[in-house]
């Protein structure tokens, strides 16, 4: 047997025995940011279109899509700074 063959066989033996548990939180975690990306993203987007429409009616569609991408920057960069403050 290859190292390879070892260390998969003993990997997977632990990782079955807690697969339930592991498996279901590393789904909730990242269903759950996906989900916050994806709000994120369209409300960044919705935004983008009102400010731009409202101060720069003849805005290219690069440039609004360049301030959706900030504002849902800005949304990471805030939530990163919200929780470094908690610790």
């Amino acid at each position: 047997m290859s190292s390879y063959s070892l260390t998969h066989l003993a990997f997977s033996c632990m990782f079955h025995a807690n697969n339930n548990n592991i498996l279901m939180m590393w789904q909730v975690f990242f269903v759950n940011r996906f989900y916050i990306f994806l709000v994120r993203a369209v409300l960044g987007a919705v935004f983008a279109v009102m400010l731009s429409r409202f101060f720069y009616p003849d805005a290219d569609l690069v440039y609004v899509a360049g301030l959706g991408v900030f504002l849902v920057g800005m949304a990471y960069l805030s939530e990163y700074i919200r929780i470094r403050k908690k610790e």
